[in-house]
């Protein structure tokens, strides 16, 4: 599947699209909400998926909502420091299974009651290639 989009002479061209995105904390280290990346071999696309409109007032976009199942296979980097990425894929449009990483924060067994609250940021990296 490729996506198609007019250039500026007029001419239909077929782009190939891949997605990812690069989290990281602003402060360390994170014991409060970490982040949490489910191993996308333990996921069911059909299963545990379901397509969802994201709407605001400038837009919208498709996301996925992803159902509980006891053999999905989560990871984290316990006490993740501001110097410690995270990249994951979001996006494959030459992959008909590969929908993009399930990822959320969650309430750490291990988190103080006094920790510092998490802050961290995502940007999400396009390429577009012919």
């Amino acid at each position: 599947m490729c996506v198609k989009y007019v250039s500026s002479t007029g001419k239909h061209l077929k782009v190939l699209l891949i997605s990812g995105s690069v989290w990281k904390p602003l402060h360390g280290p994170v014991i409060d909400w970490p982040l949490g990346l489910c191993d996308v071999k333990s996921v069911n696309k059909e299963r545990d998926f379901v397509a969802s409109d994201v709407v605001s007032r400038t837009g919208y976009t498709e996301n996925y909502l992803v159902y509980y199942n006891p053999e999905h296979r989560w990871y984290y980097l316990r006490n993740q420091t501001a110097s410690e990425l995270v990249l994951f894929g979001q996006t494959d449009n030459q992959s008909d299974s590969f929908i993009g990483v399930p990822h959320a924060g969650f309430e750490a067994p291990h988190s103080a009651s006094q920790a510092k609250p998490r802050e961290s940021i995502e940007a999400r990296a396009f390429i577009y290639y012919e």
